[in-house]
């Protein structure tokens, strides 16, 4: 149900304006847009899909929906959910997509 999926994307790369195109994206397959952010690496060549706790189904589908492998699904860390969801706003993420310069080209 992408619908009740808020997924942040963080921009990776030194390629403005990524994140921002991987949310469209992501809006028009039907997740629901959250933060888009720049993270604080941007020399990252692959994308990674975050998942809150107990998120993790949705997070693959995600990937899917970007012609990413489940490879690149992986549980949150701290830096990346304090990029997305910075406090004190609750986090409404459930998934974080990190672009690297994989998704760049198209």
């Amino acid at each position: 149900q992408p619908n009740t999926v808020t997924v942040a994307v963080l921009n990776g790369t030194v390629t403005n304006g990524l994140a921002h195109q991987v949310s469209v994206r992501l809006s028009s397959a039907g997740y629901r847009p959250g933060t888009v952010a720049t993270n604080s690496n941007q020399t990252l060549t692959s994308t990674t899909v975050y998942y809150e706790p107990g998120h993790r189904a949705a997070a693959l589908d995600v990937a899917k929906s970007l012609s990413l492998s489940s490879a690149s699904v992986q549980p949150i860390d701290s830096s990346t959910q304090a990029v997305a969801c910075p406090p004190p706003s609750p986090c409404t993420a459930t998934v974080v997509v990190t672009v690297g310069t994989d998704l760049a080209n198209g």
